[in-house]
């Protein structure tokens, strides 16, 4: 049990830190996104290096894609960066409620199904951003299905925590008849 909870304290700090990454990342877009809207003058950020799919370079060399279009890109990284800090809280809520006495809650699981619609959301969302971002940076329509890359990734994800899910509901309804028989 105290490896358990070692186990689970430590992935808590983990997503703790990834989320406070993500809130940073959002941050930074935001300010990005403001300064591209108005046309302030990004100064240093110019030569920070920028990577996206099928662009990588400087940020100034990313503004000469168009100012609309990098409205666009930025605005699609926040969203998707803020369902991702969405889903990382999800998770965070869930090792919170996580109860060892009665491990089966109703909770839980909704919480569970939860974190599965947003992995699955991601996973397509993911696919079609990246479809998107070729399209605009290189000018290219078309489905570049990568087996190994983020968004099939997600897609993965949200397939195993959607078992896992239907697996945890019954042990819920397990526990429940359990429960109603003693």
């Amino acid at each position: 049990m105290k490896n358990t909870n070692f186990v689970l304290s430590s992935l808590e700090i983990i997503f703790w830190i990834v989320f406070g990454g993500l809130i940073i990342t959002l941050l930074v877009l935001l300010v990005l996104f403001a300064c591209v809207l108005f046309g302030f003058n990004l100064g240093t950020v110019n030569n920070v290096k920028f990577t996206l799919p099928g662009f990588s370079g400087t940020f100034s060399e990313f503004l000469e894609l168009g100012r609309i279009e990098v409205l666009i890109i930025i605005a699609l990284l926040i969203v998707f960066w803020s369902l991702e800090a969405v889903l990382i809280r999800k998770v965070i809520s869930a090792l919170n409620k996580l109860d060892f006495i009665h491990p089966f809650s109703v909770k839980i699981s909704s919480l569970i199904h939860q974190i599965t619609s947003f992995a699955l959301f991601l996973g397509v969302a993911s696919f079609l951003f990246n479809v998107i971002f070729q399209a605009i940076i290189l000018g290219e329509v078309g489905l570049n299905v990568e087996i190994g890359g983020d968004d099939f990734s997600f897609l993965i994800l949200a397939g195993i925590i959607y078992v896992i899910g239907k697996i945890y509901k019954k042990g819920v309804d397990l526990q429940n008849e359990n429960e109603l028989t003693i």
